[in-house]
């Protein structure tokens, strides 16, 4: 099996520390604003700012990587992270937190976005599904981290030490984006993404995505929430939960990659990932901490198992030399779905309670599978 990672050391470094330092705080922020009285909707609508963001932000973040550069758009990204955690710890309320998250949305998708253009950009086609695993495992890996460690320091410090914290890290971390490799740029006319973006089959391929990614919506808003008044666990054990059973992600991305490098059929994982996320969904929202925790992780591998399945295919329908920009459209269902869910399934778990969510996004994502199984005929992967 071939493996060429040249180039990606750096990478590695910057998706793995700066997920685990975003992360360290990231999903426990809707505890901090149920603490100072912000109803489920505030809490839905400040995550859907963070994911409008990323929304509108995708496409220009891929054409600017396309056409002009990787290495600056990263550093630039870092440094918003670093102020989106920052601000959190000085001036609170709703409208500084939509400021917050603007940036925080911005900055995250820079860099993540950015990091995943280099590696379609630099892995030669048979390696490339094995660095999507690779990069998907660091990534999960460091977000698993990072909720432990989150957890924990909020635990003993408290929340604003800890934001401090994790935005001069974020900040140190910013200068090893200039130790990124550049890539070869080109120019091209904006028209050559659309003979890519009209196919049908992307079209087909990107509704039921799109409906998969509501169930992120859910935990954006809901997670957190589920944890403590469902599962009545305090914070430090709701790291615990969020980052071990988020190891199960970074076991499912390697897998991925490595059995789709043997076999070139990405279709099977992409659609058994879709299965397990579902079903393990609804089955976490149970009140026994053991049952839910195992099927929380079987939900995480499925993720894992769905999203290298999903870069992999995305690598195959579109043309390499401006694949930041396509791939990222394609990505953008997923933020879609999410910004969808965020208000829907956040007002849901503040009414009725926050398992809800997960078992209604649960069924949301084996209905995708459904539309998916209906019309694989025509969806090329």
């Amino acid at each position: 099996m071939e493996r060429d990672r040249k180039g990606l050391m750096a990478p590695d470094m910057i998706v793995f520390f700066s997920s685990a330092l975003f992360f360290m705080v990231m999903w426990f922020l809707p505890l901090l604003f149920v603490d100072i009285g912000l109803s489920g909707v505030q809490i839905g609508i400040l995550l859907s700012v963070y994911m409008f963001v990323s929304l509108f932000s995708s496409f220009p973040i891929g054409v600017i990587n396309d056409r002009f550069s990787i290495r600056e758009v990263i550093f630039a990204g870092l440094i918003l992270s670093s102020l989106f955690m920052f601000g959190f710890s000085v001036l609170k309320g709703f409208w500084f937190f939509m400021l917050y998250y603007a940036m925080g949305g911005l900055g995250h998708n820079m860099v993540n976005t950015s990091l995943r253009s280099l590696i379609y950009k630099l892995s030669r086609r048979r390696s490339e599904d094995m660095n999507l695993g690779v990069f998907q495992f660091f990534m999960s890996f460091g977000a698993s981290i990072g909720y432990i460690v989150g957890g924990f320091l909020i635990f003993i410090l408290d929340f604003d030490l800890t934001l401090i914290i994790g935005s001069l890290l974020i900040f140190i971390l910013s200068f090893l984006s200039f130790l990124v490799p550049k890539v070869d740029i080109r120019k091209f006319s904006f028209w050559e993404y659309k003979h890519s973006l009209l196919k049908k089959s992307v079209f087909l391929l990107l509704f039921p995505v799109f409906l998969f990614g509501t169930h992120w919506g859910a935990e954006q808003t809901s997670y957190s929430l589920f944890l403590r008044n469902f599962l009545g666990l305090d914070i430090f054990y709701s790291g615990l939960y969020m980052g071990f059973s988020l190891m199960a992600m970074a076991i499912g991305g390697i897998y991925a990659g490595k059995h789709i490098n043997k076999t070139r059929y990405p279709k099977k994982l992409f659609l058994l990932g879709i299965l397990m996320s579902g079903v393990f969904s609804i089955l976490m929202a149970n009140p026994n901490l053991y049952l839910s925790f195992l099927s929380r992780f079987l939900h995480e591998i499925g993720d894992g198992l769905m999203m290298v399945s999903y870069y992999i295919i995305l690598a195959d329908i579109f043309d390499k030399k401006i694949i930041a920009g396509e791939s990222s459209i394609a990505y953008m269902a997923l933020v879609l779905g999410a910004i969808v869910g965020a208000p829907i399934y956040g007002h849901i778990g503040f009414v009725y309670g926050y398992h809800f969510p997960f078992i209604i996004s649960g069924f949301v994502s084996l209905f995708s599978l459904m539309i998916i199984m209906a019309r694989q005929k025509l969806i090329k992967f």
